[in-house]
């Protein structure tokens, strides 16, 4: 876990913290690499916060019983961000979680569809 610590780069830390976001299912060592973002949450770029927030919302919604205390966490840290941009995600995601969990999951959770080479040639105009 030191290399993740290593990142300094804002876009490569929102990049890590996407892939996390993408494959949580699959990464064993999640929950400790959100840890780690959290723990600087207040100096990280605006970019870094919304990643942490998404990929911490997709945490809970896969992981509950592990998740709530980070969800709890990052909620009231919420509170002291003046990016009005990552406090109003923040709140969209309290709101959709208390509100029902079961469309939080099919909307951040639902799998991406597979991009095929058919489709991306162009046809010759004749």
């Amino acid at each position: 876990m030191n290399e993740i610590k290593s990142i300094d780069e804002p876009d490569s830390k929102a990049a890590l913290l996407w892939i996390v976001g993408e494959y949580i299912d699959n990464i064993d060592e999640a929950e400790t690499i959100l840890r780690i973002f959290l723990d600087n949450f207040k100096e990280e770029t605006s970019q870094v916060q919304l990643q942490l927030l998404t990929t911490c919302i997709k945490f809970a919604l896969i992981s509950p019983a592990e998740g709530k205390p980070i969800i709890k966490s990052i909620f009231e840290m919420l509170e002291d961000v003046e990016n009005v941009d990552v406090r109003d995600r923040g709140y969209f995601y309290w709101r959709l979680l208390s509100t029902d969990a079961q469309f939080a999951k099919t909307l951040l959770l639902e799998s991406k569809h597979t991009i095929s080479e058919h489709n991306l040639g162009l046809e010759p105009s004749h």
